[in-house]
């Protein structure tokens, strides 16, 4: 049975965009064809100059509501959408992602009775193209199926378009580090009591994201959130295995690419 939420909607899908108005619209409508109707869309935009404003000026659709200013980065604009949200749950799903399926939100609102946090497995796909194989098919990564706090002691086990939570739980990312969506979501579990795994595909996510570009800063601003919260020795422990995990995997990459 789906939970009720008296006060708003079911859930806050929040969409942070920065000149990428063909992504936005492709999530925009992916959102607009889901079978349940309980969500609000809200859009933060960073003050683009490709004509997002006006699009969203234009499309004046009840259920979206949007900002479209400067800002300081993308954890800022993802603070500010969950300052925005009135839904039971948030859900980050920027411009050019999108639910898996039109009963996506259909599916997330059968587990949300009693659920603190849901989470679930996602599509990697090529920009704008096809679909590449799920997170934990094309990556190190494997979803777990219990999740902790202390599961993310090696990176993101889950990505966070395949996590939700709680609003009223989620805090604000921290600000000047790249990693700050892992150190977010180990704080929404570390509070959690009920988490639930929906054991299904729940969005599609494009390759090429911030970490990707700027890898080596990545690593070490990953680091540095994980110490904090594993502690210095463990987490050496863990990031020689990260390490060996990585050059295993290159090494075996390589070795299909030359077949």
């Amino acid at each position: 049975m789906a939970a009720k939420n008296e006060d708003g909607p079911l859930f806050s899908v929040i969409t942070v965009t920065f000149n990428a108005l063909p992504a936005l619209k492709r999530t925009w409508s992916a959102l607009q064809s889901q079978t349940f109707r309980s969500f609000e869309h809200i859009i933060v935009d960073g003050g683009s100059g490709d004509g997002t404003p006006q699009w969203l000026d234009s499309i004046g659709l009840e259920g979206i509501r949007w900002v479209s200013e400067k800002d300081k980065g993308l954890y800022d604009a993802m603070n500010k959408g969950i300052r925005m949200a009135r839904g039971r749950f948030v859900w980050f799903i920027n411009a050019g992602d999108e639910p898996y399926a039109s009963n996506t939100l259909e599916l997330l609102a059968s587990f949300a009775s009693d659920a603190d946090v849901l989470y679930g497995e996602v599509m990697v796909c090529e920009p704008g193209g096809a679909d590449i194989g799920t997170r934990s098919q094309v990556t190190t990564q494997k979803l777990p199926e219990s999740l902790t706090w202390r599961s993310l002691r090696r990176g993101m086990v889950v990505s966070h378009q395949g996590f939700l939570v709680r609003r009223e739980m989620a805090p604000n990312y921290m600000e000047g580090n790249l990693c700050a969506d892992i150190d977010w979501m180990i704080r929404c579990l570390k509070e959690a009591r009920q988490v639930v795994n929906t054991r299904s595909t729940i969005a599609r996510f494009e390759t090429g994201g911030i970490s990707t570009k700027r890898r080596w800063r990545s690593w070490m601003d990953r680091y540095k959130v994980l110490q904090h919260h594993f502690g210095f020795w463990s987490n050496l422990k863990d990031h020689m295995a990260i390490l060996l995990r990585a050059l295993i995997a290159g090494s075996q990459h390589q070795g299909h690419s030359s077949a």
